[in-house]
């Protein structure tokens, strides 16, 4: 008994037509999938091998691949030798060197894919490639059946089964009409239609029509096709769903990472929001503050008091004014009688002398580097310093903090 993976059980059918033979031979022209729909699969797991014919690039890979022990040909058959343009309709196997059946599967919505492919005759693969008996050979061309069996003339093989597809692709009716005389002609009879295919018994191996009388059935087959498309459907759903259920785990992480970064991203944006309300109610306050103050120096200057005491205030900035020309004029005095002093050494050193006995090296000392920015060679430090330019200076370091602040406004506003 044989499982089903052929399209239209053509392999159950030929099984029981072929079922004495073992480690037979075949020739699937038009192969296709390897593994899918696949009328020498099942023979090929049962240790049959042979030649697979498939023009298609992307099938003739996967066959490459897949029957090890076959001959996998990338090549088309038809009546004559040459090369020809394939219209390549991708995943099916409707691919076809016919134009107007490939306008016909464009119409319907199919993508096509266009490729010059190499042409050979049945003449030629027999010759060639073929070394004893071929217990079984299909045709599958979509609509270059005819073409295929008008390369078979001088070669005197002959295979024991032939299976060849007589429906036209588009129209979906019957065409053996226009090649059946040839196969006839080659010894053949007809044997079984099964919708599909007709198969045809060479009269060497006449007594395996009678084999043909039923269609397949529950005797022929331990898993009928339907069956073995549930199993294998299943088998892709589990497939799938393993694929599915590792994409799954794989957003799931990813859904965990955005949120972790999500949430190290709201605690930032949280920490500058924070820090930003702070920042401005610093600031907010330091306005406040300084609005404070100002009122403060308004309500000082508008006051009875800091009126009333203009009049003395301006004579004692004169005065100031006054100091600091007459200081600054001192000082150069000052730096004029320093420089003569040192070009005068005998002046100097009675000034020296002076300047120890009234014990005043410290103030003379500190003098001199200020009046010159240079280290002194006197023995001695100031003898008039800046003091009065310093209780100027200072003369906000007793007031409050708050004072000290009115005080600068005060001047800024030139009322000081």
């Amino acid at each position: 008994m044989l499982t089903s993976l052929a399209q239209n059980m053509e392999d159950v059918i030929l099984g029981r037509v072929l079922g004495d033979v073992k480690n037979g031979t075949y020739i699937d022209v038009g192969a296709q999938d390897p593994n899918s729909n696949s009328v020498s699969l099942a023979f090929y797991k049962q240790g049959w091998s042979g030649l697979n014919i498939e023009p298609v690039f992307s099938y003739h890979q996967e066959l490459q691949k897949c029957r090890l022990e076959d001959l996998n040909l990338n090549i088309a058959l038809g009546a004559t030798e040459g090369k020809a343009e394939l219209y390549c309709v991708p995943g099916t196997g409707l691919s076809t060197f016919v134009k107007g059946i490939a306008e016909a599967h464009r119409q319907n919505g199919f993508e096509i894919e266009n490729s010059v492919v190499e042409i050979r005759t049945l003449d030629w693969l027999f010759q060639t490639h073929v070394k004893g008996e071929v217990h079984w050979l299909k045709i599958d061309a979509e609509g270059m059946e005819k073409e295929i069996i008008f390369g078979w003339k001088q070669n005197p093989l002959r295979p024991w089964v032939l299976v060849v597809e007589s429906i036209d692709p588009v129209l979906k009716k019957e065409n053996h009409t226009l090649w059946e005389p040839l196969v006839l002609q080659k010894g053949y009879k007809f044997a079984y239609f099964d919708g599909l295919n007709r198969f045809y018994v060479h009269e060497s191996q006449g007594f395996r029509a009678a084999f043909f009388r039923q269609p397949p059935n529950i005797f022929d087959v331990n898993a009928l096709t339907v069956e073995l498309y549930l199993e294998e459907e299943v088998a892709r759903n589990n497939l799938e769903m393993e694929t599915l259920e590792e994409s799954l785990e794989k957003a799931r992480t990813r859904i965990k990472d955005l949120i972790r970064a999500n949430d190290q991203l709201r605690t930032q944006v949280n920490m500058l929001t924070a820090r930003n309300i702070e920042q401005q109610a610093d600031k907010m306050e330091q306005i406040i503050e300084l609005e404070k103050i100002r009122n403060e120096r308004d309500n000082l200057v508008n006051s009875f008091t800091w009126k009333s005491t203009k009049a003395i205030r301006e004579p004692i900035a004169r005065l100031q004014r006054f100091s600091l020309s007459v200081l600054r004029h001192t000082k150069n005095i000052t730096l004029n009688g320093l420089h003569l002093i040192l070009k005068f050494p005998r002046i100097q050193y009675k000034v020296n002398q002076v300047i120890r006995f009234l014990r005043l090296e410290s103030m003379a000392n500190e003098l001199y580097s200020k009046l010159l920015n240079t280290p002194s060679h006197l023995s001695a430090k100031t003898l008039l310093g800046p003091r009065f330019v310093e209780k100027q200076v200072s003369s906000r370091e007793h007031l409050s903090i708050r004072g000290r602040q009115i005080y600068d406004l005060l001047i800024e506003s030139g009322e000081v």
